[in-house]
């Protein structure tokens, strides 16, 4: 109960905690998949959000983090600014879409998939969900700050 004030208090989402005691992060617990980049709507690997299952929902959100340009994409590490992006809201029963997304954005271990809280950017309703975080000591020499958080804000200014 302790627990549960504090995460109220901070309007994180309490909705997963009956689970602390056992394997919370297990597939099935999770049907959000939060993404900055490349996979956002109106972007070249949108598609891959689609397949096999589409998702009931897409609404604007943010994550504490930092946003890296990686060169053809960007790559998100922990951090305290604000990363925009967006969530797909997925039935249950989405590991089919987890185990394409992790062929295609995990395949070599550039990133890792995590379980991390976002906040719906029209109500402020904070949520459980995937995303990929670039893994530890990858792309270290060449990778550089956006600002903003925002990768698509970012290639409409030119990447400045």
């Amino acid at each position: 109960d302790l627990i549960k004030k504090g995460l109220e208090k901070y309007e994180l989402p309490t909705e997963l905690l009956f689970n602390a005691g056992t394997k919370f992060v297990e597939e099935e617990n999770i049907n959000h998949v939060f993404v900055y980049g490349t996979t956002q709507r109106g972007q070249r690997e949108n598609r891959i959000m689609n397949t096999p299952k589409k998702p009931k929902g897409v609404e604007k959100a943010k994550c504490k983090g930092t946003l890296y340009d990686l060169g053809n994409f960007p790559g998100l590490t922990p951090g305290d600014k604000w990363v925009k992006g967006e969530v797909y809201i997925y039935d249950k029963g989405m590991t089919d879409n987890l185990k394409e997304l992790d062929s295609i954005i995990g395949n070599e271990g550039t990133f890792q998939r995590v379980v991390m809280q976002v906040k719906i950017a029209s109500s402020g309703k904070a949520l459980w969900a995937w995303a990929y975080l670039l893994s530890e000591g990858e792309y270290e020499e060449s990778k550089k700050p956006i600002a903003t958080g925002d990768w698509i804000h970012y290639l409409v200014k030119g990447r400045r």
